[in-house]
Parts: C-alpha cells; structure tokens; sequence
C-alpha cells in the first residue's frame, strides 16, 4: 500500500474519486425513478396541462418522457408537510370520460401511484358558483345512464361516486385549515395568477377558496341552462358539469387507488360559454392542486 501510495498522486485519484461518486448518484437516481410516485395529477387539454406544470414547478419547455404506452409523462419533487412528495403528471389529451378511464387505468397499472389527482376546468352554475371559483369533488354523478322503455319513455339511471373515507377527511382537515387562504393568495401570486375584474359571461372570483361540490360528469359539453338544471333532478347538490371525473373514477376504483377531481370554474354551461377564462380557471384549479397535495394529503402506502 505504501509503494501504491507513492506512486499515487491526489491529482491521479480525483477522477476515481469523482466516478466514483457518480456512480451512486446515477444508482440513487435510477432507484427514484422506478420507484413508485406518490401522486399521479391528470389533465385532460393542452392549457391544462400547462397549467399544472407551472404551478408544481416544472419548466414550461419541458417535454418530459414517454411512458411505456407512449404517454408523455412528467416527474417532479413537491415539499409535503411530512417530506418530499414525488408527482408524476400526465394528460389525457382529450375529452371525455372513455379517454380518461383508459389513460388512467395505462398509467396507474405502469407508475402505481398511491393516489390520483383529476384537474382542469369545468362548468359551474350561474347560480351556485362564480368564474375562477375552484371546487373539490365531494361527489360525481354519471348522468348519461338510462333504461330505453316502451312508448320513448326514458328513465334515468345515474351512476354515483365519493371519493373514499380517508380522502373525505382529508377534504375537510385541509378545508378547515386557518392559513390555507393566505397561501393560497401568495402561490397565486407567484404564478402570475390574476382574477379579471369583470367578464361578460358573469360574475368572476376574487380571490382562491376552494369548495366541496357535487360533479355532473357525462360526454356531453354543456351549453344549455335548461339541461344543466335537469341535471340537478339526479341530484339536488349537482353545480358543476364536465366529461371525465366518472372515467377517472372509475380506473382509480378498479385499481384500488384514491382520487380526488379538482375543477376550476371557466364557464356557466349556458349561452355565454367562451374560452376567454380558460387559462385562469386552468392555473386556480392547478394552484388548489399543488397546495393540497403539499399540504391537505396524507398518504396511506400499501
């Protein structure tokens, strides 16, 4: 060792060191990557998608990976109330709750995430919810079922869904949070998240404070009051109507995971339905996203 040591110099040791070291970090680097996320957040179009990246921080120009199926798929770290939390971001990239049942059931059987996050945007009632308003899913309600009778009769048969029991109290702990507004106020800000003060298809939000609500989830794009009331004839508590929570659902039920849907308001289901709001309902609904899965869930590993 002596004579080794002699003709050693530290110069000559510094690269060995410096593969050396390497080598643990590519090994620790690909042990993170396969191993399982703790979060799966789902998106169904392009300004949702850009939205959720944003808002947990990940570079607008970043084209992520591929899954095995070819999704594009994004990873990134979010500090959690009891540590690191590693998300895993994908879109459907498209509407409609056959899409999102399959994509989801491809990407939870592949990442195996321990719980699935459902946003974007949606419709709210004029009466019930303003522009940018951002609701938790307490339920989702599958309106398209229906038994065809005799005489053109139809009859509905709606399919119903909660998230689980530990999910529900998670809802209500983080709900109950006194220093959820004021974060909430300060993310919206570094993302650049601004409210307009007005807006021609109705009333708009001024300010981030997130509301349980039941969901209306079907194939079609509402643009109708009339329909969208009927709705509430499935259930009484129904203000929000969009195409994939009961997809979503659904894929997290068979696989056995918990999810949740988190839906920023853009429009009333009505005549006035526009895009002029989807890019700010996109980022509430992703800013809500972010800050509950940092600090209203708590996972339960199997």
């Amino acid at each position: 060792m002596l004579g080794l040591s002699a003709q050693h110099t530290l110069g000559d040791l510094q690269p060995l060191a410096a593969k050396t070291i390497q080598l643990f970090v590519d090994e620790f680097a690909a042990k993170d990557a396969a191993a399982s996320p703790d979060v799966l957040v789902l998106t169904a179009l392009p300004v949702e998608l850009a939205a959720a990246k944003h808002a947990l921080g990940i570079d607008e120009d970043d084209y992520g990976f591929q899954s095995e199926h070819g999704i594009h798929v994004w990873r990134v770290k979010v500090e959690g109330r009891n540590g690191p939390l590693t998300c895993v971001v994908a879109s459907f990239n498209g509407a409609g709750n056959t899409q999102a049942s399959a994509v989801t059931s491809m990407l939870i059987s592949e990442f195996r995430p321990h719980a699935v996050f459902m946003m974007g945007i949606a419709a709210g009632m004029r009466s019930k919810l303003k522009l940018g308003d951002v609701i938790l899913s307490e339920r989702v309600v599958a309106y398209e079922g229906a038994a065809a009778l005799s005489g053109g009769v139809m009859v509905a048969r709606p399919d119903m869904s909660k998230p689980e029991f530990r999910t529900q109290q998670d809802m209500g702990a983080y709900l109950a949070s006194g220093s959820r507004l004021a974060r909430l106020a300060r993310h919206a800000e570094s993302v650049g998240l601004v409210f307009p003060l007005s807006s021609a298809a109705g009333e708009v939000s001024t300010a981030l404070n997130p509301t349980l609500t039941t969901i209306a989830a079907g194939e079609k794009l509402v643009r109708d009051e009339q329909l969208f009331k009927k709705m509430q004839e499935l259930h009484g508590k129904v203000c929000v109507a969009e195409m994939e929570a009961h997809g979503v659902f659904e894929a997290c039920s068979r696989h056995e995971v918990p999810a949740l849907v988190i839906r920023g308001i853009s429009d009333h289901g009505d005549h006035l339905k526009d895009d002029a709001l989807h890019d700010v309902a996109s980022m509430a609904a992703a800013v809500v996203t972010a800050d509950y899965i940092a600090h209203g869930l708590i996972l339960h590993r199997k």
